[in-house]
């Protein structure tokens, strides 16, 4: 994969065809949202780069937050890792979908490591894990 947006945005389309249970989103190191799963059009989406999420993946760490979603004004769970693409520092963010059975008796993010560890398995031989 090569990190024009139009890439991006397919393969986080197609990273999530493969759960229901998350939302991807990619963005890149100034905030501005270049991939979404649920998004025909990115250009509606606010840049992300003060949400507390992206500034801890931009710093280099895997981060799980619980906040009200901008959106539905529920609590949501978001985890974001940074990710390396053609040398340029991005955050793919996980977004779960059902926040109420999401954040029943989670721990610690448990249940998106194991996502994140599935998919970094399965695409070691395209981006450079920062973790």
């Amino acid at each position: 994969i090569n990190a024009n947006a139009n890439n991006l945005d397919t393969f986080a389309k197609s990273i999530a065809s493969h759960t229901t249970d998350f939302r991807v989103t990619i963005v890149d190191s100034s905030g501005k949202v270049l991939a979404d799963s649920d998004v025909s059009e990115i250009s509606t989406l606010d840049n992300h780069l003060n949400r507390e999420e992206i500034q801890g993946a931009l710093s280099g760490k895997k981060i799980t937050t619980i906040r009200k979603s901008s959106v539905s004004k529920d609590d949501v769970m978001y985890y974001a890792v940074p990710i390396k693409i053609d040398g340029e520092v991005f955050v793919m963010k996980l977004v779960e979908v059902d926040g109420e059975e999401m954040l029943e008796g989670i721990d610690d993010g448990e249940i998106f490591d194991n996502v994140y560890n599935i998919f970094k398995e399965n695409n070691k031989d395209e981006f450079e894990f920062l973790d």
